[in-house]
């Protein structure tokens, strides 16, 4: 069994102890990094039809984005006429050759040859057939790949300029206020975004930008939290995501987990981890998920005591936590168990 790398904040997801995220989640989503570009992953959400994309640029997307569209646009149509001029060339060529070669069949029927010389001319002609036709249809298979790869790349390409726009329309959400406001700038979004894109798809296009929005505040939030925090305590935090730590696990079973994940701060007077939740709706208290993400910073550092502060706001509640053996080991069972998931389901997805 090889090393599997986890992130600190996908533990309690791969142990079945987050209701947001299962451990297939997770698995699905290491395979999908592993196998697909980072472009595909960031843009699997907004691969709409040519039509779509259309109307939500025109609508919606800035005087910049709608010149990235034509060009993309123009560039896939060049390319796309250029490999299908190859490709129709490389027809006709053969074509061409094939023609030749059935006169030179006709020439050796009509010719006084002996049977056998004529059996023998005719072998000839078979066998330059075979190895025009092959060379020929292998070029064209090349040909057809470059064909759907243009194609694939200008979907990618569309999708990422769609990314942005709906994302630029995000924004107003991102810099609300207070958590009402945010609410009703993303319901505001969705509305306008419903009457454009498909039925289907604008439910992962719903939380992909509520992703977008919660991951972007989070980054601002998170640092005026710490500093909100640090003054009421009358302490100084310092190594705020200032690197990636690591803590390896090694399982009943001889392989590893390497887990990994940034801190946000630490005290370094009491040697106390902090770890800050900004939360979108109300004060959640100490979820069993956030105890297990401490538990295995705590672990990582070699550290005893953590503080975890909530914020909702401008609300905070923080409250202290130290090691727990039980919750250890009942992280360290169901990283077992998810090991032996992974390497079964990894399999099974290509």
């Amino acid at each position: 069994m090889t090393q599997i790398y986890i992130n600190a904040s996908d533990v309690a997801a791969c142990i079945g102890d987050n209701r947001w995220k299962s451990p297939e989640d997770v698995v699905r989503s290491q395979w999908e990094k592993h196998n697909l570009s980072e472009d595909k992953i960031n843009t699997k959400d907004y691969m709409f039809d040519a039509g779509t994309v259309e109307k939500l640029v025109r609508a919606h997307g800035n005087v910049e984005q709608l010149s990235q569209l034509r060009e993309i646009r123009k560039q896939v149509e060049h390319e796309l006429a250029t490999a299908k001029r190859t490709k129709k060339d490389h027809q006709n060529t053969l074509d061409g050759k094939l023609k030749i070669l059935s006169r030179r069949r006709a020439m050796v029927d009509e010719s006084d040859s002996t049977p056998q010389e004529k059996a023998c001319m005719i072998t000839d002609i078979v066998s330059e057939e075979t190895l025009v036709v092959g060379n020929t249809s292998r070029q064209l298979k090349v040909l057809d790949k470059r064909i759907e790869i243009i194609r694939d790349q200008n979907t990618l390409d569309e999708a990422m300029v769609s990314r942005t726009v709906v994302e630029r329309m995000a924004q107003a959400a991102v810099d609300a206020p207070n958590a009402a406001a945010v609410t009703a700038q993303e319901k505001a979004t969705h509305e306008v975004l419903s009457a454009i894109v498909p039925g289907p798809q604008m439910a992962a296009v719903a939380e992909a930008t509520r992703t977008h929005v919660n991951t972007e505040r989070g980054k601002v939030g998170e640092e005026k939290i710490l500093n909100a925090f640090e003054k009421e305590s009358n302490v100084k935090i310092g190594r705020r995501n200032d690197k990636l730590h690591y803590l390896r696990i090694e399982l009943p079973s001889g392989g590893k987990v390497l887990v990994g994940g940034r801190i946000d701060g630490f005290v370094e007077a009491t040697s106390t981890l902090v770890e800050v939740k900004r939360r979108r709706n109300r004060l959640l208290g100490f979820p069993k998920y956030e105890k297990i993400q401490c538990e295995v910073y705590l672990r990582m550092l070699g550290l005893e005591r953590c503080t975890h502060v909530e914020d909702f706001d401008g609300t905070r509640k923080s409250r202290d936590y130290a090691q727990d053996p039980a919750l250890w080991e009942h992280i360290q069972k169901g990283l077992a168990e998810f090991a032996e998931l992974h390497e079964t389901m990894y399999h099974q997805l290509g």
